[in-house]
């Protein structure tokens, strides 16, 4: 019996994003995985009726509050986790955010074959970047306290939250370690996203971290894991996603609080998905 994937679409707005992000998912997906949304705000239930006129069959959860962006993101992460896991039965759990879409058959499988006995999160990982290996390193001692790094932990690196899949492993040592709980549901009040402290988390399991890769303009060598086009602020050509075989796109990276940082982001948020719409047809 194959392995069953929950994928839990987080939204905070532009319901019309998250309908073609589930369309995408749907018409791609080969192995009928579990679909749900996390919706960030019980005031935002137009959002919900306007996904579920056009997907019945998906999941929904509804946060009773706010949980916002950054370290928030985290809280609504784990609340939807357990949802999930009351109401359904599967092994890993595939957070999305709703600027991300599959353009690829077999999305979903890929990402289970990708999983071995020692994996813990995939996703693309990051280099470490210097911003939160400043943050990391400034709450180091707070960090230590909760917290046993292995000596190959570098500060800082991690995957990008547009996609992080977290393995049936995974998710128990979470639960006996007790990071679905407080404190560190809420990022132990420290300011690090979410993406940053899942890795973290993760290092400390003693799993392992399998990068599906990313791509930008200048780096294209296909002799490198690049299942997924997933960058930060910078949009992946389509054409290179294309080219290089990718099953999951980021088209545009949002400001937080899922504004855009411009009109241009919006045009090419617009033609991006235009163009995979025109694809699934």
């Amino acid at each position: 019996m194959s392995d069953k994937l929950m994928i839990c679409v987080r939204c905070h707005n532009y319901a019309n994003f998250v309908i073609d992000m589930i369309d995408s998912i749907k018409h791609h997906a080969t192995t009928d995985p579990y679909i749900m949304i996390a919706v960030d705000n019980r005031d935002m239930y137009n959002i919900v009726n306007n996904i579920l006129r056009t997907h019945q069959n998906i999941g929904v959860y509804v946060s009773p509050t706010r949980c916002g962006w950054g370290s928030g993101l985290y809280k609504l992460l784990v609340d939807s986790l357990k949802w999930a896991k009351q109401h359904y039965i599967f092994d890993h759990f595939c957070v999305m955010d709703y600027d991300t879409i599959f353009i690829k058959e077999g999305a979903d499988q890929m990402m289970l074959s990708e999983i071995d006995d020692d994996t813990g999160l995939l996703g693309a990982v990051q280099s470490p970047h210097q911003s939160w290996r400043h943050a990391i390193t400034k709450h180091w001692n707070t960090l230590s306290k909760y917290l046993s790094m292995p000596e190959s932990y570098k500060k800082g690196k991690g995957v990008l939250g547009a996609l992080m899949v977290l393995t049936d492993k995974n998710i128990d040592r979470f639960i006996s370690n007790g990071y679905l709980e407080e404190p560190y549901r809420s990022v132990l009040k420290l300011k690090l996203p979410d993406d940053i402290w899942v890795s973290l988390l993760t290092y400390t399991t003693g799993l392992q971290i399998k990068n599906l890769g990313s791509y930008t303009p200048e780096k294209t060598d296909k002799s490198i894991n690049r299942k997924v086009a997933i960058t930060w602020k910078v949009p992946t050509p389509i054409k290179v996603a294309i080219d290089n075989g990718a099953y999951v796109y980021h088209p545009v990276k949002m400001a937080s609080g899922g504004k855009f940082m411009n009109n241009d982001d919006i045009l090419r948020e617009r033609e991006a998905r235009r163009k995979f719409r025109e694809y699934r047809r």
